[in-house]
């Protein structure tokens, strides 16, 4: 049996900084840059882990997402790479720019969650079409700079809405509308409590030796200390001590229906 502690709170009083700024010393720059290369799946926990806190700097991604979200979406951003002179579309994720700059390509290039596009189009409707799509040179986007929206767009928006132009080779974070939303989705599945677990019982045997699926998720109330046995333990158990197993211990949530 393996004693291992799992830490569930965690007191962070740093200073917050944003991702615009300098890192401090000590601190390797470019450290997000380095991890996002990877794909998501070939990440290891420290780096999913280092993506996360970076993200949590970028003020325009901290501001729209919950810690949980953030969490989940950054096990699953990449970045992109675009040379100078690109178009780089919006429609279809959120973006931050890492290393480079850009401009937009109009004035509402960037749609944060709770304003309504169609506000904004019809806003910009009443300004010359010079305006609207002709403009470039006031606005620049640096280090940190977001464009696009995290909900899907609608269909018939100009994509030169949320679009910007790369004025020199950039390295840019993306976060898919896609997997936003297929976050939101989950979050808005019904939790409900269905028992409670307290010192020296256990979990999870009964579903290793029937070999059945574990209907329930637990989540932890307070710092826990576990005890884990590995699956392979119990199942190279002798049969006479796996049948004693399931007949004193029955499943802990056993009467809960769909």
């Amino acid at each position: 049996m393996q004693d291992n502690t799992f830490p569930i709170r965690v007191t962070i009083s740093a200073k917050t900084r944003n991702f615009t700024e300098k890192p401090r010393q000590g601190q390797k720059d470019g450290a997000m840059e380095k991890h996002l290369s990877a794909y998501p799946i070939l990440r290891s926990v420290k780096e999913h882990n280092t993506v996360y806190e970076m993200m949590k700097l970028i003020p325009d991604i901290r501001a729209q997402l919950s810690d949980e979200e953030l969490r989940e979406l950054s096990m699953c951003t990449i970045k992109e790479y675009w040379a100078k002179g690109s178009t780089v579309v919006g429609n279809q994720g959120f973006y931050a720019i890492l290393k480079g700059s850009a401009r937009p390509q109009a004035r509402c290039y960037k749609r944060m969650l709770g304003e309504d596009f169609d506000s904004s189009c019809v806003a910009m409707s009443t300004t010359s079409q010079a305006t609207m799509f002709g403009f470039s040179g006031r606005t620049m986007l640096i280090r940190g700079s977001c464009f696009g929206t995290l909900e899907t767009a609608p269909p018939k928006l100009p994509h030169i809405l949320l679009s910007i132009i790369t004025e020199e080779n950039c390295e840019i974070l993306k976060i898919s509308s896609t997997d936003y939303l297929r976050i939101k989705e989950v979050k808005q599945t019904r939790q409900v409590l269905v028992g409670q677990l307290h010192e020296k019982q256990s979990f999870g045997e009964v579903s290793i030796l029937l070999q059945t699926p574990f209907t329930c998720r637990v989540v932890t109330a307070t710092d826990v200390k576990l005890g884990i046995i590995d699956a392979s333990a119990i199942l190279g158990l002798d049969v006479v001590i796996q049948m004693l197993l399931l007949q004193t211990a029955e499943p802990t949530f056993n009467n809960i229906t769909q």
